[in-house]
This record gives structure tokens, sequence and C-alpha cells, in this order.
């Protein structure tokens, strides 16, 4: 029975990759709008209610397509957020939990240093940049990367921001 139940995530490899697409997709919609600030944080339920699907299957098949749980694709998505709201503004790591989605600011706070490594605001006087070494490695682990020397700014996506010293 399980066999068959794990082989089904192989057979409907392209089906699956389309429900894959449609849960960001649908992620970004979340977070873009007013529902974090309305509904909190999102559930596996939501959004396998979303793609018409069981909330345990749905947990199978993204992580057998993506080597991800559900849970850990949601938290990525709100590093990420808090990542630029730290960058490109002036909020407090309170306002930005709050605009996330957390009823407690120290949850974020916890899981944003379990996650990245540091804390929050350490995040935010670092300046450390989005390239893809930068991302790809833990912040202990940061390089000192000759573009960013020799500018002595860092690219944050499409935006150039002088890193801070503290």
């Amino acid at each position: 029975c399980m066999r068959f139940y794990e082989r089904q995530f192989d057979t409907r490899n392209g089906v699956n990759k389309d429900i894959i697409v449609r849960f960001e997709h649908l992620l970004n919609e979340y977070f873009e709008g007013d529902a974090p600030q309305n509904q909190g944080l999102p559930s596996v339920k939501y959004f396998a209610d979303k793609v018409f699907l069981s909330a345990n299957y749905f947990g199978d098949m993204v992580r057998k397509q993506t080597g991800k749980t559900v849970s850990e694709y949601i938290q990525d998505k709100m590093i990420e957020l808090a990542k630029e709201q730290l960058m490109s503004s002036n909020k407090t790591m309170s306002q930005i939990a709050y605009e996330i989605g957390f009823q407690y600011p120290q949850h974020l706070s916890r899981m944003f240093k379990r996650i990245v490594g540091m804390t929050p605001n350490q995040f935010r006087l670092t300046g450390y940049c989005r390239c893809f070494h930068c991302v790809t490695f833990p912040a202990n682990q940061h390089h000192p990367q000759q573009n960013h020397q020799q500018t002595g700014k860092l690219n944050k996506g499409n935006l150039l921001i002088s890193k801070r010293y503290s």
C-alpha cells in the first residue's frame, strides 16, 4: 500500500510541478496582500485547501518534489520578507513581525536567528548582500567579495545600498 502511495508522486510529476508553481504563487499573493495582518500566519491546511488537496497529501507531495516541507517553504518566504524589510526600511522588528503575520514579534526573531544564524538587528547592522554566495553560505562564513570591497556598496536586488558599519 505504501509503495503505491509513494509511486504516485513519481507518475504524476508534471501535475505535481504545476501544483508547486500554484503554491508558490499563492504564497506570494498571501504575503503581498493584507492577509497576514488579518489572518495571521498561513498554515499547511490553508494552502492545501487552495489547491484542493488534503493537508497530508499536499505536504507529502511538496516534500517529494522539493525536498522541503510546506512549513519550511512558508518560513523561507517569511525570512525573505523580513530580510527585505530590514535592509530597505527603518521599521522596527516588531513592525515587520506584525506585518508578516506574527502575533508575537519574538517568535520571528527566534526563527530568524535559527535560520539565518544571526539576530535581525545583527543582520541589519552588517548589511549583508543577497548575491548567490552570500545567500548560500551562513552568515559566519561571509566572504569579502572583491566587487563589494571596490565599490563599498552591496547589491540588494536592483538597489545599491551602502554598507553599514557598527
